[in-house]
């Protein structure tokens, strides 16, 4: 409906702005990429990431496949990030370039809690140095075709998955189905929430890690409204 409708993100490459449309067909790469590499109904794909445009793309490509999309919140100390990995069982993690020293120094700590872990993506164009196994995000999605069939998904299916930030015990996680997803974004759009409109513009300051950053980036998608991470 708003393919001109614009999307801003500022990430350790600089400044990005492409619209709505560009945003669907990346997608769709991201889609097309995931179903290449033989993800799909069961599988979580973890992302390690700040607030940008590669992230927004995981909220509806990773979902949109009937994977589950799981934030981690990578401000957790080690420990617990090697219990929700595990725990998690993740397939891929996408990961910030600020982010893999962390991320490395969590693996060589403990390397077992992420044995299930098969792909390792750096969200960026291209890859810098790191001791993991990975592949920059957009060369994963080069190549892909810009159109997919979305396929009809049961309202139970697990779509996300968020873990508690541990303050009495060890972090839980917390699943979200895709009518929860829905069904919030529905709530947000009422007038006792905060609906969003095609002429505003919306930026969460809620990571992305952290309740889908409240829901805003399906919510402000749901009305046209401008983005900006």
């Amino acid at each position: 409906l708003y393919p001109d409708t614009e999307i801003v993100s500022r990430t350790h490459e600089g400044m990005v702005r492409y619209d709505y449309a560009t945003y669907a067909d990346r997608t769709a790469q991201l889609a097309n990429a995931l179903d290449a590499a033989g993800y799909g109904d069961g599988d979580r794909l973890a992302t390690f990431c700040w607030n940008h445009h590669r992230h927004f793309e995981t909220y509806f490509g990773v979902p949109g496949i009937g994977a589950q999309l799981h934030t981690i919140n990578p401000l957790l100390p080690d420990e617990h990030i090697q219990d929700i990995v595990e725990n998690a069982a993740d397939s891929t993690l996408f990961v910030d370039e600020s982010f893999l020293p962390k991320l490395e120094g969590a693996v060589a700590a403990d390397p077992d809690p992420f044995s299930t872990v098969d792909r390792y993506v750096v969200m960026g164009e291209s890859m810098p140095e790191t001791d993991l196994e990975a592949v920059a995000y957009d060369s994963f999605l080069a190549g892909h075709d810009t159109e997919y069939d979305w396929p009809e998904l049961d309202e139970d299916q697990p779509a996300g998955l968020c873990y508690t930030s541990g303050t009495t015990g060890r972090p839980k996680g917390v699943e979200y189905t895709q009518q929860m997803l829905w069904a919030h974004t529905m709530a947000i759009q009422q007038p006792q929430g905060i609906p969003l409109d095609d002429d505003e513009v919306v930026m969460p300051v809620v990571p992305m890690f952290h309740v889908n950053a409240w829901g805003l980036p399906f919510s402000a998608t749901a009305g046209g409204a401008k983005h900006v991470y």
